[in-house]
Parts: C-alpha cells; sequence; structure tokens
C-alpha cells in the first residue's frame, strides 16, 4: 500500500458543508430525522407505497422540502380517515 495520498480517495472521505441557508431537499437521513421516524421506517413504507417522492440527484436520492409537506399532508389525512371509521 502506498503512503502517497489518492485525492479520488480523499474526496470521498470529505463530508459535506452543511448548507448556510434554508435547503431545498433532505437526503433520506436528514428527512427521517427532521420528522422523527427511523430510516427503517423510512424503507418499511416505501415498501408499501407511503413514503414520500424521491428525486435522483447524481446517485443521490433527495427528498424536496414540497414532497415532505405533501407526505405530511396524506399522512394526517389517513389519520383523520381512520379516526372517522373509528
Amino acid at each position: 500500500m502506498s503512503l502517497e495520498h489518492d485525492p479520488v480517495r480523499d474526496k470521498r472521505r470529505r463530508r459535506r458543508k452543511p448548507p448556510d441557508g434554508p435547503v431545498d431537499a433532505y437526503t433520506i437521513q436528514e428527512f427521517c430525522r427532521r420528522n422523527g421516524i427511523s430510516e427503517r421506517m423510512f424503507f418499511k413504507m416505501q415498501s408499501l407505497g407511503l413514503a414520500p417522492r424521491l428525486m435522483s440527484v447524481g446517485t443521490r436520492k433527495l427528498v424536496s422540502i414540497e414532497a415532505a409537506a405533501e407526505w405530511r399532508r396524506a399522512r394526517e389525512a389517513a389519520t383523520d380517515l381512520l379516526a372517522k371509521q373509528e
């Protein structure tokens, strides 16, 4: 193994800096943290067709703030519907 720096590997190891202002999209991890759900629950909901819409940006999957808001409204509406049925 060489002791020289590999710029490609070094670049991959760098962390993204947080944005200076408000964000327009969340990573799945950020979305889950902001909405109080686990990533495991996110992927379970995705398999059931209940997760927010995702967009691809390069190799990353992001949730737009609009998709997050629509998802919350849909979850509220589903909860309201269940409450009315009881």
